[in-house]
């Protein structure tokens, strides 16, 4: 497993909330009876540790929202992670999280069968965080886990070795990267195609976002580590998806209800990020390391901090607290500005700066009035 399921406090956030079908609930259910086996079945009476009969791969067959059967991998550790292969339904596909067990009903009361069940567990981290049920093990092949009366999944012992991930889901995000990241539309069509085969085949791509990290990173750089963060919307679900991947965490994570009016889709073609950066030096970008970057399908009359940005954009700060903003859309139509701490003027369409005797009110950090990182859309300027 690697890495603790819960990733450290980032710009790059998460979507507050997500809703899962009863049969993913169910599953997710399964995943963590794994787990709880896991913890409390390495209590022994005798000197001698016992192996946890939960720990290793187990597999089962379960439906995904559309109620079609999927075959789902999990694999159990023997300090109680959990991860689960991204054949899994959503919201289970490539998550990884960890549990706490106990051999009573304490997590899931209404769920526990006495004399039958082997206890209640809780899983935390990831994007299935905070889900209960019950467990039972039954020798060394079977176990049974149920988030839901009567939704009981049968989860088998797995001797294959396959990676956990699909070459699919390992080939949109290449491990080693330069910063900053070139190849980002290919990169966006790789993810755009994972996310419609795995989430819905009507999501479109909204917003791309990137930062250098010194914690858990999604693909390493001669700069450091770099987190890489696509949000998706589905119209048919009216749902926001995020797509980490490479997360040592969650790579799939489920998002909000989100109104259709606010989501405007990223062309498939568009400014890759070196050309971009390098337009905002031939403005007059001093800073030479780069912090953030951001790309977006703007509305008319959003900012990014003090720069107005309407269409697709890309916005980029530099590590001098600068903050660029360069048109993306394809064919370049040498669209760029800059605005830095000490600046007076905002909306420098040729890096240079200009007066602007009304300026926009002060909404840094904010883009379409919601935080510049944030994909929650009821998150407003106070």
């Amino acid at each position: 497993m690697g890495h603790p399921a819960f990733i450290g406090h980032s710009m790059l956030r998460r979507p507050r909330s997500f809703r899962m079908s009863e049969i993913v609930r169910f599953a997710l259910a399964i995943v963590i009876a794994a787990g709880i086996c896991a913890c409390r079945h390495s209590e022994s009476d005798s000197s001698v540790p016992t192996k946890n009969p939960a720990v290793g791969r187990w597999q089962a067959e379960i439906s995904n929202p559309a109620g079609q059967p999927q075959q789902c991998v999990m694999e159990v550790g023997d300090t109680g992670q959990i991860a689960y292969g991204d054949s899994c339904p959503m919201p289970l596909t490539g998550q990884q999280a960890t549990i706490t067990t106990v051999s009573n009903g304490t997590f899931a009361p209404n769920l526990y069968v006495t004399g039958k069940d082997s206890g209640t567990f809780m899983i935390m981290g990831g994007g299935i965080s905070g889900m209960v049920g019950a467990f039972r093990v039954e020798g060394r092949k079977h176990m049974t886990t149920r988030t839901a009366p009567g939704a009981d999944i049968e989860w088998t012992r797995s001797s294959s070795e396959a990676p956990m991930r699909s070459a699919a889901a390992s080939q949109v995000l290449p491990g080693q990267v330069q910063w900053p990241v070139g190849g980002v539309p290919a990169i966006a069509q790789r993810a755009l195609a994972y996310v419609r085969t795995k989430w819905q085949p009507d999501a479109f791509l909204t917003s791309i976002q990137m930062e250098l990290t010194t914690g858990i990173s999604d693909a390493q750089s001669p700069a450091g580590g770099v987190l890489v963060q696509l949000n998706f919307y589905s119209p048919g679900q009216q749902q926001t998806l995020t797509f980490m991947p490479n997360s040592p965490a969650s790579e799939l994570m489920p998002g909000s209800s989100a109104d259709p009016a606010d989501q405007r889709a990223l062309s498939a073609s568009f400014m890759d990020l070196p050309d971009a950066v390098a337009k905002l030096r031939s403005k007059g970008l001093r800073g030479k390391q780069i912090k953030t970057v951001h790309l977006e399908n703007y509305s008319p009359g959003s900012y990014a901090g003090d720069i107005e940005v309407s269409g697709s954009e890309w916005v980029i700060d530099s590590a001098l607290d600068e903050r660029g903003a360069v048109l993306a859309e394809l064919p370049d139509r040498d669209v760029a500005r800059i605005s830095r701490p000490d600046d007076d003027s905002d909306d420098n369409r040729s890096g240079e700066a200009v007066p602007q005797p009304n300026k926009a009110p002060d909404t840094s950090g904010y883009v379409g009035g919601r935080p510049f990182f944030s994909s929650n859309s009821n998150d407003k300027p106070k």
